[in-house]
This record gives C-alpha cells, sequence and structure tokens, in this order.
C-alpha cells in the first residue's frame, strides 16, 4: 500500500498494527525518521514488544541520530526474530555508533551467519574491527577478522580488512571486487559524510591545477565517485568524462550533470585503451585506495596528449618513507593506502611524468585528528 491507502485504511482501522508499521516504513524511506518513531509508538502501544514494530523503533532512533535509544528495543526484537539478521545488523550498528564494540562485533558476526544478510553487515563489521584495534585492542581485532574470513572465505571485505589490520601481508591492490562492494553502499550520502571530516581535496587540487595550466582542456576525472570534482573541474575543461568502478556512485555523478560520458571501468584499463585522449587527468583521493600506483600511473602517462597534466592526491605515510617500507606504501587499519612522497615522486619519473608541484595538506580529519597528505602535478613532456 502507499501512503494514502495506508492512512486511509488507519482512519477506519486505528488498531491495525501491521498497517502502522507500513506506514512507518514508508515514511522512513521518505527521511521522515520523526514520523516513523510515532508510528512504531503507536503500533507498541497496541501491541506491546511486537518485534516488527520494536525493529521499526529502533530504526528511527537510529535515524534520528540516537543509538543510546534505539539498542534497547533493536535488542529485544532480536531475540523476537532470532533467524532474522535485520534487527541485528541494526543493533551492531547501533552498539558501534555508542562505543560498544565488541558487542557490535557479536551482533554483527550472528548476523552474517544467518541467511539473507545484507552485505552492509560486513562494511559495518569491517569498521567496528577498526574501531576495536583503535582501543587497544588490536589483537582481539585480528583475531575477530580472521574469524570472519574463515567464515566468509573470499569475500573481499573480509580479507582486505585482515591485512589491513596487520594480519596478513598487504595487497597492492585492493581488487575490483572490494571497490565496488566499498563504494556502492557508500554512495548515498557520500558528500555529505565528506563534507562532514572537513575533506576539501576536491576544491584545492583544481585550484592547484588552474594555477599551472593548461586549461582549458579535455578532462578526465579518474575515480570520478560521486563527482565532487565534477562542478569545480567543469569550468575549466572542454569535455569533461570521469570514469569509476561503482555504479552507485557513477548513478550520484550524472546527477550532477556536468559531465559529458560517464564510464564505468577500472581506471588503468579504461586510459590504456585511449592513448592521448586527455590534456588533463585528475586522481582526487584515488591513491589511497591503491598501494602499487605503477601500473595507473603509466596508464595516465600514456592516456595524457604530450604536455598534459596528471593531478593526484595522497595520504602520507607515517615516518615518510621509513614508514612507508621498501614498497613506498602502507595499508593502514582505517583501510586506506598511505605513501611516502619522496617514493611517489620516483613512481611518476619511472611513468615518464615529470613532477611540477608537491604541495602539503590536510586530507581530512579522522576522530579529531588531522591525516597529512600531499597535492602533486606532473605532466607528461612535450618530448
Amino acid at each position: 500500500m502507499d501512503m494514502a491507502a495506508l492512512t486511509t485504511r488507519l482512519a477506519e482501522a486505528p488498531a491495525d498494527v501491521p498497517a502502522w508499521i507500513a506506514l512507518g516504513l514508508l515514511f522512513l524511506s521518505d527521511g521522515e525518521a520523526a514520523q516513523a518513531a510515532r508510528c512504531a509508538d503507536r503500533a507498541l502501544t497496541l501491541r506491546a514488544r511486537d518485534p516488527q514494530a520494536l525493529l521499526l523503533l529502533g530504526r528511527s532512533e537510529r535515524a534520528l541520530g540516537r543509538p543510546g535509544l534505539a539498542w534497547l528495543p533493536l535488542e529485544a526484537a532480536a531475540e523476537a526474530l532470532p533467524d532474522d539478521p535485520a534487527p541485528r545488523v541494526e543493533l551492531g550498528a547501533a552498539l558501534l555508533s555508542l562505543g560498544r564494540h565488541d558487542e557490535a562485533a557479536d551482533a554483527l558476526a550472528t548476523a552474517l551467519s544467518l541467511p539473507g544478510c545484507p552485505d552492509e553487515a560486513h562494511a559495518l563489521l569491517g569498521s567496528t574491527l577498526y574501531r576495536l584495534q583503535l582501543a587497544g585492542k588490536g589483537e582481539e581485532a585480528v583475531a575477530r577478522a580472521r574469524a570472519w574470513e574463515a567464515a566468509h572465505p573470499g569475500h573481499p571485505l573480509a580479507g582486505h580488512t585482515v591485512a589491513a589490520l596487520g594480519g596478513a601481508p598487504a595487497p597492492a591492490l585492493p581488487g575490483d571486487s572490494w571497490v565496488r562492494l566499498t563504494f556502492d553502499r557508500l554512495a548515498d550520502g557520500f558528500d555529505r559524510h565528506l563534507a562532514g571530516l572537513g575533506y576539501d581535496v576536491p576544491r584545492n587540487l583544481t585550484a592547484l591545477l588552474a594555477g599551472h595550466g593548461p586549461v582549458p582542456g579535455t578532462i578526465l576525472d579518474i575515480g570520478c565517485g560521486t563527482g565532487l570534482c565534477g562542478p569545480l573541474l567543469r569550468p575549466l575543461a572542454t569535455r569533461l568524462e570521469g570514469v569509476d568502478l561503482s555504479p552507485g556512485m557513477l548513478a550520484e555523478a550524472a546527477r550532477k550533470g556536468v559531465y559529458d560520458a560517464l564510464h564505468e571501468a577500472e581506471a588503468a584499463a579504461f586510459m590504456r585503451t585511449r592513448p592521448e585522449a586527455w590534456d588533463v587527468a585528475v586522481a582526487a583521493d584515488v591513491l589511497i585506495y591503491i598501494g602499487d600506483t605503477a601500473p595507473l600511473l603509466h596508464a595516465a602517462a600514456a592516456a595524457l596528449r604530450p604536455g598534459g597534466i596528471l593531478a593526484v592526491s595522497i595520504e602520507d605515510a607515517e615516518d615518510g618513507t621509513a614508514g612507508a617500507g621498501a614498497t613506498g606504501w602502507t595499508l593502514h587499519a582505517s583501510g586506506r593506502y598511505r605513501h611516502a612522497p619522496d617514493r611517489l615522486r620516483d613512481a611518476l619519473a619511472m611513468a615518464g611524468l615529470q613532477p611540477l608541484a608537491f604541495e602539503a595538506t590536510t586530507i581530512r580529519m579522522e576522530r579529531g585528528a588531522p591525516i597529512p597528505g600531499h597535492l602533486v602535478l606532473a605532466c607528461r613532456p612535450r618530448s
């Protein structure tokens, strides 16, 4: 039923508990969490401890930013619906927000053992184990991550988390499946999330680029995501294209209406099929999801016209080159890669690119602390 039909139904039968719950779910899907909570309260007044009404109330309180009021109804819903993963996924998210990491991990691991559990639970468990490590429980975090991987062999989020927490060698590249799963889940609300982290890499990198030109020209937005760079690059571009692996992210980028073309593809492979196609290539916060930068840098160099410019950003490895080890990069517990700036200079040179600018910056804030990084410009020589 739609909202009008449910409203009519409840006018005729105000004690219809399933109708109150259905109406609340519609409100919740429309972003009206307060209205959804009122529907849940009405249903629970009519039928105390109804599990679906408890689940609706917990979800609504979470959406309202009140995890302290969400966890009790969600815990009750989980107990009443032992074969349904949904209450435990919601409970895990609420407990994670409350800093109750062990309990959150237990709830999410149980949810993942049940049929029909969404991939969101994998992502939430990864976030939970990262927070557990930050809380000084690194050994427990690794043990839980290994148990997660053993229960779900081959799942890209589980394997990546084990490596990020130090429980296995870090892969040079995270794999296309990890990228799609991670960013499809984040597509809705991604821009708002980054804004809350003091994230301004697109604006700062575009400003650095504009100061070095040549612009306007043809521009490729590598790993364009939701298109955060698009509106900033559009005034500099005679043609603006974007490439990304995540269809969810590309759908958000398309809504901005600033790209001439968007391509769903792995960026390096895509660029290898377009030799000397662009004057500028921009990779804002792409290298933080790549360990070995060589394939991307070589592909970008070949895809640029002579004199073309590549603009990238990196998070700096702790302790510079020493912290990055022999590879020049390290996989951080956050799941992101960090690079030694001096080693990136070497990698650019190996790709045939000449550095133009290395500007120290703050990439984002995380847990109240700045994450240092660099904005980098390099050009393909004309001869």
